[in-house]
């Protein structure tokens, strides 16, 4: 089955700057447990109000069973 991990946050999350391409996500997810999926939704220039906006939303578009970005798995 595998793990899936949504990530949001400013330009650290998707690596700005990183001549790797990875980030901090790409090298943990690298690191993880396989299969993994990663969904990288750090944008750059994001301030934490931006962040806490759109987080709820984000994360019901991807988590299955979750409703409105409150999930009732633990």
């Amino acid at each position: 089955m595998g793990v899936r991990v949504t990530v949001l946050g400013d330009s650290y999350v998707p690596g700005v700057g990183d001549p790797a391409h990875l980030g901090w996500v790409g090298r943990v997810a690298a690191a993880g447990p396989q299969p993994v999926t990663v969904d990288n939704l750090g944008v750059r220039g994001d301030t934490g109000a931006d962040v806490a906006a759109r987080w709820a939303r984000e994360v019901a578009r991807r988590a299955p069973g979750c409703d409105d970005g409150w999930c009732p798995r633990s």
